[in-house]
């Protein structure tokens, strides 16, 4: 199931379709890994922190981002995007997060399978077409 917009990003896009102000689109997405997953108003999640961990940037662009022809308004990532490599335990690893470059949680969801990233493995890739992506 393609990961769910945030309030933030349900309201600036009602705003922009149904009442007067207008939504900029995002010049910049950091992707975040979760350790526990935030609410839907994009608060009271648990990032990673520490040990060589950041987010990891995949900007808007059609060379960045495919999307479904199906009907289905799905889109995901074109490439693979890969994390620094970890110098500690991340910890149990279980969900991602979309970000805009001022910081506010766009999209989130659940990895397939919750992972432990420690020393014992290679740093987390997404392949191309893990991150999907909707608005329906």
């Amino acid at each position: 199931m393609p990961g769910a917009a945030t309030d933030y990003l349900e309201q600036k896009m009602g705003d922009h379709i149904f009442r007067s102000a207008t939504y900029t689109k995002p010049t910049q997405f950091h992707i975040a890994l979760f350790t526990t997953m935030p609410d839907d108003t994009g608060a009271n999640g648990v990032e990673v922190a520490g040990n060589n961990y950041s987010r990891i940037r995949n900007d808007p662009g059609d060379a960045n981002w495919s999307r479904s022809t199906d009907g289905t308004n799905k889109y995901w990532n074109a490439q693979a995007l890969e994390f620094p490599l970890q110098t500690g335990s991340w910890g149990e690893v279980i969900g991602h997060g979309l970000f805009d470059e001022n910081g506010n949680l766009l999209i989130a969801d659940l990895l397939d399978t919750p992972r432990t990233v420690d020393l014992t493995m290679a740093n987390p890739v997404f392949p191309p077409g893990y991150l999907v992506y909707s608005f329906s």
